[in-house]
């Protein structure tokens, strides 16, 4: 129940004045108010507070949230501070002596422990702070760091930590026909080059690998993951000409392609017939065709293509090119 203190004591005889009533009033003080005192009917307005100086009120950790609210020009000592419960109006904190939890949107550590244990931890913008490039490591870039060519068969040998790695594979490229002999016999066809294969690869050990020769196929770890297999020779030369040799082709990888025919020949008369180019594979390097009375040229050493055909005559078709494996990891 509240107690009421008059502001002012009379004495037995003493005169009553205006003044002296308004000591007896305005003096006076209220203490021990709860709930049960003050009528649901009669409330507390913020206009009763109009001309409250702020420095009259006390304990004002004790009030409770609600929905009325103090004028913050009444309380110039406190309405620099956030309202009790949810808060839109804070923009920064700082002097934090408790660190906030990771529910809080904070890291559960304060700054110095970050720092120690390398936490970087975002601007009010949602960036990342200036970061000392040195303090960056483990990172990988967007290719692979280490590459493994296999001009022919072999193995090869998993690094420690490597669960996968990235392939391609050409097949050998055919070998150029021969140059038909007789008058007006046309030279020989060119050699078809190697198919192509990429993908990825999981690995778990050692891996076997087969590049093919001249026409062979090329592999990684077998038929089940990419491989390629080579071009065909091209015919010898003849009264009707000669055909080019078919293509290779990949398979078993995410990416596998055809590789090219061989350029067929054709008759000419006297006997100038040239023999057909070889088929060129993603690498490049074919074997041209030769010239009337001249061997045919080789394809490039692994780069899968065809050999050119031998020119009219008795001449050779070149040899077709081996294929070739590429492995790519990082580690």
């Amino acid at each position: 129940m509240a107690t009421i203190s008059k502001g002012y004591t009379f004495g037995a005889s003493e005169q009553v004045t205006n003044a002296k009533l308004h000591a007896l009033i305005d003096s006076a003080t209220i203490t021990g108010i709860v709930n049960a005192d003050i009528d649901d009917a009669a409330g507390i307005v913020g206009t009763k507070f109009a001309d409250v100086d702020g420095g009259k009120l006390t304990g004002l950790a004790n009030i409770s949230s609600g929905a009325g609210k103090i004028p913050a020009a009444n309380l110039p000592i406190v309405d620099t501070y956030a309202a009790k419960g949810a808060n839109s109006d804070i923009t920064s904190l700082s002097g934090l002596t408790t660190p906030l939890s990771v529910a809080q949107g904070g890291t559960g550590a304060t700054a110095a422990a970050n720092a120690a244990s390398g936490v970087v931890v975002l601007d009010a913008s949602s960036k990342l702070p200036a970061v000392d490039g040195s303090q960056l490591t483990g990172i990988v870039g967007g290719g692979y760091t280490n590459m493994q060519v296999f001009t022919s068969s072999g193995t090869w040998t998993k690094p420690a930590g490597v669960t996968s790695v990235f392939v391609k594979v050409v097949g050998g490229g055919g070998a150029g026909g021969s140059g038909g002999s007789s008058n007006e016999y046309s030279g020989g066809g060119g050699g078809g080059s190697g198919g192509y294969s990429e993908g990825i690869v999981a690995v778990t050990g050692n891996v076997t690998v087969t590049v093919g020769s001249a026409g062979g196929t090329s592999s990684f770890a077998g038929s089940t993951t990419p491989q390629a297999t080579g071009g065909s020779n091209g015919g010898t030369g003849g009264s009707s000409g000669a055909a080019g040799g078919a293509p290779g082709v990949g398979s078993a990888g995410t990416l596998n392609l055809y590789g090219s025919y061989g350029e067929d020949s054709a008759p000419m008369a006297s006997n100038l017939e040239i023999g057909g180019h070889g088929g060129v594979s993603i690498l490049g390097g074919a074997g041209r065709g030769g010239l009337s009375g001249a061997n045919g040229v080789a394809g490039y050493a692994n780069s899968g293509s065809g050999g050119g055909g031998g020119g009219h005559g008795s001449t050779s078709g070149g040899a077709g090119a081996t294929g070739v494996v590429i492995v790519y990891w990082n580690e």
